[in-house]
């Protein structure tokens, strides 16, 4: 990567009720959904915060922030993530956002999307379903718009690029670095997890053969 993010934001404050509370905590070969993307974002910024909740992160010095505007959803918690790197790291800082529960997420697309997102206000992937907001980076100085936004009322967050100027990974981009698109698989509800558990489990064995 030529740039370096700023802040890896991952975004713990969904009640997480389609999976029985508390997704964060919920367990994947041996780590919480939290700690095995905590592990794939640290390499990649200079710091590591949480959103919303600890999300049993506390041991490995993850600070948690609380939520500017709580009930307004992911858009929120990506409102409150650019605040922080707005007043820490300055406006054209990059803001990598995540969601808790993207166990898969590949450093890779990340690298990716930090080189489109030069002389943008970011990058997002953008597949034949719509964006991806919760797998994006964004420059601090993109708080204004978001916050504006909430203050609205409109938490949709695919009306935030209608807004700004983000560089696009189309799916041909994302496959090349992502073949499987195991990036944005979400683990909502329990049938969700018993798959990541899965997919965990073959990865593994893949990692040891």
């Amino acid at each position: 990567m030529n740039e370096k993010i700023a802040v890896a934001a991952i975004l713990t404050g969904g009640k997480g009720k389609r999976l029985g509370g508390d997704k964060q905590r919920a367990m994947i070969a041996g780590s919480t959904l939290a700690e095995i993307v905590f592990r794939s974002v640290r390499p990649l910024a200079e710091e590591v915060i949480c959103v919303g909740a600890q999300a049993g992160l506390d041991r490995y010095g993850v600070p948690v922030v609380e939520d500017l505007f709580p009930g307004a959803d992911s858009l929120g918690g990506i409102a409150t993530a650019l605040d922080y790197a707005l007043k820490r790291h300055g406006p054209s800082s990059l803001v990598l956002c995540v969601a808790c529960d993207m166990p898969f997420i590949k450093p890779e697309l990340v690298e990716a999307l930090v080189f489109l997102a030069e002389g943008y206000d970011g990058a997002v992937p953008r597949l034949a379903n719509g964006y991806e907001p919760l797998c994006a980076v964004y420059r601090a100085r993109v708080f204004r718009e978001a916050s504006e936004q909430v203050r609205s009322g409109n938490l949709r967050i695919r009306d935030l690029f209608l807004k700004i100027h983000a560089a696009e990974a189309d799916e041909d981009v994302v496959r090349h670095v992502d073949p499987m698109m195991r990036s944005f698989v979400n683990v909502n509800r329990p049938e969700d997890l018993r798959m990541a558990r899965i997919l965990a489990g073959a990865a593994g064995r893949k990692r040891e053969s």
